[in-house]
């Protein structure tokens, strides 16, 4: 869907001088896409259309149902973009933070590492290996104690589908690795048979493995990927026909379900193989309020992430966001539905239309309740186009 909103965008901003300034162009429009609405491909489905031109003066040139309440599905996400920049700017960063308790002493932790989360759908293996590093840069060599992760900063939010495994339905929480999926690369073997690898390799990931390779570009297998919580993670049922064109489209890639013990498991992972001592268990909890801060690290600044965001269409990104800007407004933890109240009333505020234009329920479009009109859209790409700082970072 993220392809209407690009196409929206380039309506509204990329309507070529000599049509603008030709004879009768709100006419030769208005005949031309009456011509093409009255096709029979576009008989049963429902149209809204607002073409509105800003320069040289601000005039609507085109509108058809520009009222309708449509469903914007990932377009929505154009929407959170445009706020997020407004209230945290293109050059934030968020953070995530790790705290220990009981005694350091010679390089050795008589105690606990809390992970916690702040929301950065960034982390990865670089930057946990940084984190890693500035650890050890500090003095430390051994951990006696466990590995928590601690979540509590965002409200959790389950996967969409129960067992469904793929990766756009995967959860948002406060701390998110990977955007929350495990990616399946194909690999020759020996035998020439292409052998699904996951990357990276964890323990929190289990396989079986029922698929049949086709070694063809011209369709895609979309095969059945289901998934069942085990104690230590997730175990991955891979069933049907895949093809190279799956390894292509990003298609082979899994969610995880409980990301805290995602990211908690890849650190441990990790520090050990930089040379840290771990003699714990990773495990769940929330960091005292005797607990030491040992380091932060930042992640990538938001404008670096908008990309994934919106032209890839993150739909985890996009939930730890909303819920980010619930915590810029001191609701903590976050929670989807504080931080659409902050999108709406931002939108409502700067846009001079009333209520019945927007109904937002997620930041990322997935609910079918999501509701907007033409019109609304449409100012809200204007919107982005007079606010520098948006139109530098979007367009």
């Amino acid at each position: 869907m993220l392809a209407y909103g690009i196409l929206s965008l380039c309506i509204v901003f990329c309507v070529s001088s000599s049509f603008l300034y030709g004879l009768s162009p709100s006419l030769t429009l208005k005949k031309k896409l009456s011509q093409v609405l009255a096709h029979s491909r576009y008989q049963n489905v429902s149209v809204g259309i607002v073409i509105e031109q800003l320069y040289p003066k601000k005039k609507r040139l085109y509108q058809y149902r520009g009222h309708q309440l449509f469903t914007p599905a990932s377009t929505a996400k154009v929407l959170l973009s445009a706020v997020l920049l407004a209230k945290l700017g293109p050059n934030h960063c968020f953070e995530t933070q790790i705290f220990h308790t009981g005694k350091l002493k010679d390089g050795v932790l008589y105690g606990n590492l809390y992970i916690k989360g702040k929301g950065d759908p960034s982390l990865n293996d670089t930057i946990m290996t940084e984190l890693i590093t500035t650890l050890k840069k500090r003095g430390l060599k051994e951990i006696k104690g466990s590995i928590l992760y601690d979540n509590s900063f965002h409200q959790k939010t389950p996967p969409t589908y129960a067992r469904n495994a793929r990766h756009y339905y995967a959860p948002s929480e406060a701390l998110t690795y990977n955007l929350n999926a495990i990616e399946l690369k194909l690999l020759d073997n020996q035998y020439h048979q292409a052998e699904l690898i996951p990357v990276p390799k964890t323990r929190y990931a289990t396989w079986t493995f029922q698929h049949t390779f086709k070694n063809t570009k011209k369709y895609a297998g979309r095969p059945s990927m289901l998934y069942r919580p085990s104690s230590k993670g997730d175990h991955y049922l891979i069933q049907g026909n895949i093809t190279l064109l799956d390894q292509a489209n990003q298609y082979l890639q899994v969610l995880v379900s409980k990301p805290g013990q995602y990211t908690a498991t890849r650190f441990k992972k990790l520090a050990l193989l930089h040379g840290l001592k771990i003699k714990g268990r990773v495990r769940e909890g929330i960091t005292p309020r005797s607990a030491t801060l040992y380091t932060t690290v930042r992640g990538e600044p938001i404008v670096k992430l908008l990309p994934t965001l919106n032209q890839d269409s993150n739909n985890v990104i996009a939930e730890v966001f909303t819920k980010n800007l619930a915590t810029h407004h001191k609701i903590i933890p976050g929670t989807t539905q504080a931080g659409v109240a902050v999108i709406s009333s931002y939108l409502f505020q700067h846009l001079d239309l009333s209520k019945r234009h927007l109904n937002l329920k997620d930041g990322s479009g997935l609910s079918k309740q999501n509701k907007v009109t033409p019109l609304f859209f449409s100012r809200a790409l204007a919107h982005i186009y007079t606010q520098k700082v948006m139109r530098d970072s979007l367009i």
